[in-house]
């Protein structure tokens, strides 16, 4: 029998129906830290967020989900009052990562009309995708390891050779 695996919002969701709501702001937080962004995710990290009284960090989430209704504009509100008169690159700069690094195209157009509203460029750049470093070739990590062991072995050979000179000299 295979057991079907709950999503990060249903799981969320679970916990909130059981009273649990610093479990469910766990996982969702945790959910958002590791995923792109998602609307829907963002919505319920904020509806989470305004259960628990953080009003200020609530707005941000649900204004940053697009999918506020009319119970939601006053945690959006007290959000957008606080951040009103900081530039952008500030307030662009408290967004979690996974909203921080999107192009302008990439936000719902609520969001970036409001985004807009609070003096966003029309057009901003997402963060290009991370590409690794190239791993280094295991000739490169060997060829280092000798350079290093026969620095070290020339260096004992150098002591070795002037503790002889000096005790021939002292004994003779």
């Amino acid at each position: 029998m295979k057991i079907a695996k709950l999503s990060s919002l249903d799981r969320a969701s679970a916990a909130v129906t059981s009273g649990k709501l610093w479990r469910a702001k766990e996982i969702l937080a945790g959910h958002i830290g590791s995923t792109g962004y998602t609307p829907e995710l963002f919505a319920a990290y904020g509806k989470v967020l305004a259960q628990m009284n953080d009003s200020k960090e609530a707005g941000k989430y649900l204004l940053l989900s697009g999918l506020e209704n009319d119970e939601d504009k006053a945690a959006i509100e007290l959000y957008v009052s606080s951040v009103r008169e900081k530039p952008y690159t500030w307030i662009r700069s408290q967004f979690p990562s996974s909203a921080r690094n999107l192009s302008s195209e990439k936000y719902p157009q609520s969001v970036y009309s409001q985004l807009r509203e609070l003096g966003f460029p029309e057009h901003l750049a997402g963060r290009q995708e991370k590409t690794p470093f190239a791993k280094s070739s295991k000739w490169k990590e060997g060829a280092a390891i000798i350079l290093g062991f026969t620095i070290l072995g020339l260096i004992v050979v150098g002591l070795l050779h002037g503790l002889y000179v000096v005790g021939k000299w002292l004994f003779t």
